[in-house]
């Protein structure tokens, strides 16, 4: 999408849904550290067995919380303290309630929200928000400030999700769910001291046949083995072993040559692989491939001295 312009996005039923209250909880990732979300309740009336009517919904004012990230550097036992404007782009009244998770990043490298604990790499339990709620006018702004105190033997990096809820202010305080409810927030990463490693290593090199249609899957798995987080950036390769022509009463001994065949740049992962997390890293190659021998290869700049490497052969029937 070109900067300032919008998408519609659908999702349908087919077989339809039966009657009864719902939450449509919409997440979207478009590239950033956090997906945007947004949640909408809506009610599933009938009439009959054929007839279905949908009230409810409607559109989510947008909020903005800046900055998005935050990168903070601190020795043990500093007391830090960050800044943070909420804005209410919208022509409605809106309240907004901050609350501090843990930074959790699954092995694809989604943002968990759900169901997640305080780990050795959280500093959620350092953090305070004063206010911790703020109801905003229309077009309005507010500061919330982030207190963090940060503990005298605390060493590496640790993280924070720092998640802002709006919701209309007629509902906020009512017992019924409100009719809608966005979600935006701020990424939080505080390195502590000067002892710092960057090391990270790569699992097996796996090759599958992706299922009849003639292309291959070669997926491996980064895992962080330091105390800061990084970024990889993977470049898996295929290439053909080629073996020299047969010469008669010459016996030709030894492996041969590689040839690049393929190549595929995945680029700089959106999020960051934390201290002792695991990240797929997994490419989808739609082609075919002659018959021969082949030799499937990934490597994996992180940051650290030197990237990591690893490789697979395989055989084309």
């Amino acid at each position: 999408m070109l900067p300032g312009s919008s998408a519609r996005l659908n999702s349908v039923f087919v077989t339809g849904i039966p009657p009864g209250e719902y939450i449509a909880d919409v997440s979207i990732t478009y590239g950033g550290l956090r997906p945007a979300s947004a949640k909408v309740s809506f009610t599933v009336t009938s009439s009959d067995a054929s007839t279905s009517t949908i009230s409810g919904g409607g559109k989510v004012p947008p909020f903005a919380v800046d900055p998005a990230l935050v990168e903070l550097n601190y020795p043990p036992g500093a007391t830090a303290a960050r800044a943070f404007v909420i804005e209410n782009k919208s022509p409605e009244v809106m309240q907004v309630q901050g609350r501090v998770l843990p930074l959790v990043y699954d092995e694809h490298g989604e943002l968990v929200e759900e169901g997640i604990e305080e780990d050795s790499n959280s500093c959620a339990g350092w953090i305070e928000l004063r206010p911790q709620q703020v109801t905003l006018s229309p077009g309005g702004k507010q500061v919330v400030r982030a207190l963090i105190s940060i503990p005298r033997d605390a060493t590496g990096s640790r993280y924070a999700n720092i998640a802002f809820t709006g919701v209309p202010a007629s509902t906020a305080d009512a017992q019924d769910k409100p009719s809608w409810a966005g979600e935006t927030g701020s990424i939080l990463f505080l390195t502590i001291g000067k002892n710092h490693v960057t090391q990270a290593d790569l699992g097996p090199l796996q090759v599958f046949d992706s299922g009849g249609m003639g292309g291959y899957v070669l997926e491996t798995a980064l895992r962080n083995t330091g105390n800061v987080h990084v970024v990889p950036q993977a470049v898996f390769m295929i290439k053909k072993r080629i073996m020299p022509q047969s010469v008669p009463g010459v016996e030709y001994i030894g492996p041969g040559t590689l040839e690049e065949v393929a190549r595929v740049d995945l680029g700089h992962s959106d999020t960051p692989v934390l201290p002792g997390q695991t990240r797929f890293l997994v490419v989808d190659y739609p082609y075919a491939l002659d018959p021969g021998e082949y030799v499937a290869e990934v490597i994996a700049e992180y940051g650290g001295q030197a990237p990591v490497s690893c490789s697979q052969e395989f055989t084309v029937p």
